[in-house]
């Protein structure tokens, strides 16, 4: 959970248990995975889901930003989207993406009995992303963390993620996906067009 303080005296022996980004993401995933296979007769491995999601999550980020880490303010649009995943991040609007993003990542780790903590390098940087609304200012396996912790929790998710895991065609369930809970935030439809055009650029048509 996102309540290590900076500065704070930590028992060794807790540190040791506090979990970096990769550990932490193999944990939500597992628990994800649990709640979209309830009924499969083949359940796939928290490996296979991950290497799944892994598939999709490059491709988003190469649709959203060249798959670079571009900071806040410094994509094409001039807007206050951040990363490789391009989360907006205006302080008007205080419940915008990145700040849900880490909402949902916190409630993730204190929910679901998954209760588990975050190192203090993971956690001082969502702490930097929170305080400057700018996704970029973390490394890239925090960046993952936070898409695949947003994605996870989004409502109406499960049913893509289901067919990630378990349907037979990747790229359109990994493009609806993105079309339904990432990429189609803007009332702009020359923008809403160059995203689909990037989106079957990398997805396919």
């Amino acid at each position: 959970r996102l309540g290590f303080v900076e500065g704070e005296i930590v028992d060794v022996d807790e540190v040791e248990k506090m979990l970096n980004a990769q550990q932490a993401l193999e944990i939500i995933s597992n628990n994800v995975l649990e709640r979209i296979s309830k009924g499969e007769p083949n359940p796939i491995t928290t490996e296979e889901f991950i290497r799944r999601m892994k598939y999709v999550a490059d491709k988003i980020s190469l649709i959203e930003s060249e798959n670079t880490n571009v900071p806040k303010g410094g994509n094409k649009a001039g807007s206050s989207a951040s990363g490789y995943y391009q989360f907006l991040g205006n302080p008007d609007y205080p419940q915008g993406p990145t700040q849900t993003a880490i909402n949902r990542l916190n409630e993730l780790s204190s929910s679901r009995r998954l209760n588990f903590n975050f190192n203090p390098n993971l956690t001082n940087e969502i702490n930097t992303i929170r305080k400057n609304l700018d996704v970029s200012l973390g490394s890239r396996d925090t960046q993952d963390l936070l898409f695949y912790a947003n994605i996870y929790e989004m409502p109406g998710s499960d049913k893509y993620l289901k067919d990630i895991a378990y349907g037979s065609d990747i790229n359109k369930a990994g493009k609806n996906l993105y079309f339904k809970h990432h990429g189609m935030d803007t009332t702009s439809q020359l923008q809403l067009d160059a995203t689909r055009k990037r989106a079957n650029k990398y997805f396919g048509e």
